[in-house]
């Protein structure tokens, strides 16, 4: 029934991502087997491979989009608020003390919602205005992210200790142990800043989603419904890619590398509906977002980056009959 009601591909994946996205306490403890005491037990509602593959296709579609796509960069990065929304709200769900290594939940959680979608920004005007909507929202949810990340490291920081067990976070492609004295230093200074920080940057999403509001009001027309007409150029659209590569590269090795430092044991694996729906949306969005680019290149669309005119003079120069 619901995808029946579906008007278009697009909608259908945020419905489909919607039915998915679960709604379960998340905890990341110790294994209670004695043969492995210090071994972490994933959160697979969380960050399971399936969530955390729709994250990082999600990414590459954004990547992909600067150049060949602009415009559909707006649906990556609604599918990303969605999972990010999804991943967040299972993560503070779980009651406070019930086992949890909360930091390193967090430690994953962050870099997935956050560090990962940091170059998620156009550097084009045109494109700036016309993701209102979607920026605006998800800028919102960054400073959400980093008002909690400041209370994990001010109040949750001993949450789920296991007496002989060390916990290691990856940062800039070190590990740092979360009971080391300097490094809940180092941390407790970094979110505080982060949440000062978090402030000014509620503050830009709320008023980018009041200002789409009220366009929308003046126009008569929602986000999307008319592209921008001034292009993204090289020199932003580099910027951009630059920026979305430093970004998401360094969040999915530390994720990775958070991941395998800790033995972290995963349940489910990708073949379960749990994972596979995600993993699947997140190729439904790279692929739609190539489908369009590969159109757009064809049609030497105006709003690339980078112009190839000669494609649109071999279509025209195709006979007819």
């Amino acid at each position: 029934m619901m995808l029946s009601s579906c008007p278009n591909a697009r909608l259908c994946a945020l419905l489909l991502l919607l039915s998915a996205c679960p709604v379960v306490n998340s905890t990341t403890p110790f294994s209670d087997d004695d043969s492995k005491p210090c071994t972490l037990i994933a959160d697979d509602d969380v960050y399971g491979v399936g969530i955390r593959y729709s994250l990082y296709f999600q990414w590459a579609a954004v990547l992909l989009a600067t150049w060949v796509a602009p415009n559909d960069a707006r649906f990556a990065r609604t599918v990303t608020n969605i999972v990010t929304i999804a991943v967040v709200a299972n993560t503070l769900k779980h009651p406070v003390g019930n086992g949890s290594v909360v930091v390193i939940e967090w430690w994953i959680v962050i870099l997935n919602t956050f560090v990962l979608q940091l170059g998620n920004v156009p550097f084009s005007r045109g494109l700036i205005g016309a993701s209102a909507s979607s920026l605006g929202a998800m800028l919102v949810l960054w400073s959400l992210i980093l008002f909690v990340n400041c209370w994990v490291w001010f109040r949750g920081a001993d949450l789920g200790k296991k007496e002989g067990c060390d916990v290691k976070i990856w940062l800039l492609f070190r590990a740092f142990s979360i009971y080391g004295s300097g490094t809940r230093l180092a941390f407790r200074v970094l979110s505080a800043l982060g949440a000062a920080a978090g402030l000014v940057i509620a503050l830009c999403g709320i008023a980018a989603l009041g200002w789409n509001m009220a366009i929308a009001f003046a126009h008569g027309n929602k986000e999307g419904d008319e592209e921008s007409d001034q292009p993204q150029g090289v020199k932003a659209a580099m910027l951009s890619t630059a920026t979305v590569l430093i970004f998401g590269s360094v969040a999915i090795t530390e994720t990775e590398m958070t991941i395998r430092s800790n033995n972290i044991e995963f349940a489910e694996h990708l073949g379960s509906s749990g994972q596979l729906l995600p993993f699947v949306l997140g190729i439904l969005t790279l692929v739609i977002t190539a489908g369009t680019g590969l159109r757009n290149l064809l049609t030497a669309h105006p709003l690339l980056p980078l112009q190839i005119p000669s494609v649109k003079r071999n279509l025209r120069s195709i006979p007819t009959e």
